[in-house]
């Protein structure tokens, strides 16, 4: 089964990429609310993809980013935000740059969540 991290300080936007990837393929999904937490539960049991919203409180998606890259450097990442135009850009350049291999922006469907996390397992 496949693994999949979720890190978002928005408890709904968690909630619903877990149901939509729990019905949809039967993922396994951990849900972290901070980076701490994501990082703590990647060391205690490493995922096969990581998806980050870029903008959180304490550590931000990028920096959790490279975190997890030092502890398994090839794991797909996709991140996600729904910060204005113009920060947004930035930020998803920059994690483009920094290895990201999915961008979506919020708010998304669960359809566009299920077609990135496909794309980028190559499913």
């Amino acid at each position: 089964m496949i693994r999949i991290l979720v890190i978002d300080d928005d408890p709904m936007i968690l909630a619903l990429v877990r149901e939509t990837l729990e019905l949809e393929n039967s993922y396994d999904v951990t849900l972290a609310l901070n980076g701490e937490d994501a990082i703590a539960s990647f060391r205690e049991r490493p995922h096969d993809l990581v998806i980050t919203d870029v903008f959180m409180p304490g550590k931000d998606g990028l920096e959790i980013m490279q975190l997890i890259h030092r502890i398994r450097p090839r794991v797909p990442f996709i991140v996600m935000s729904g910060e204005s135009v113009h920060i947004a850009s930035f930020a998803l350049r920059t994690a483009a740059r920094d290895g990201a291999a999915g961008i979506l922006e919020k708010p998304f469907s669960p359809k566009q969540l299920i077609e990135m996390v496909h794309k980028v397992l190559e499913l």
